[in-house]
């Protein structure tokens, strides 16, 4: 399969996933609605523990790809419906899966010299990256004016390990 199909494929496949995604989770989802059911949501919740784990790792995977700037919201959320400690594992799991979608997509359709055409903010992340990734990405994390959809993009543009 050639570069360009491929790039292609990829990003109609995740705007449809947005598109979907969107359409039957984000544009259905209010809180005011939220807090009338949220005693039938817990019960649902009970009695499929499997279902609705599976579909809150995926609507987090889904906002997680969509860089929605909002996504701590949902973690709250899922916190109050699965309890902190699974609510955790599925808000872990769903930012496991959509940063490594992005990962994947960033590495396959940024072009190989990104990293020598980005601005001075990018020039300084690459650096600090060079001399020690992990506690640098660890740094960046736990700040909070650095918003996350800026480094799950960033990195991989940057080429990044994984």
């Amino acid at each position: 399969m050639s570069g360009t199909l491929l790039r292609w494929l990829i990003v109609v496949g995740l705007a449809g996933l947005l598109v979907t995604g969107y359409y039957f989770f984000v544009g259905q989802f209010s809180f005011s609605a939220f807090a009338r059911e949220y005693g039938e949501l817990t019960a649902a919740i009970a009695a499929r523990p499997v279902l609705w784990t599976l579909s809150g790792v995926a609507v987090y995977t889904l906002l997680v790809i969509a860089l929605l700037p909002g996504v701590p919201l949902l973690a709250i959320a899922s916190g109050l419906v699965f309890g902190w400690a699974y609510g955790s594992l599925v808000v872990l799991g769903g930012t496991a899966l959509g940063v490594s979608v992005l990962y994947w997509a960033v590495t396959t359709l940024m072009p190989e010299d990104m990293a020598g055409r980005s601005g001075a903010a990018l020039d300084r992340l690459a650096s600090g990256l060079e001399r020690n990734r992990t506690s640098y990405l660890l740094f960046l994390r736990l700040l909070p004016p650095v918003p996350f959809t800026l480094l799950n993009v960033a990195v991989p543009a940057l080429k990044g390990p994984f």
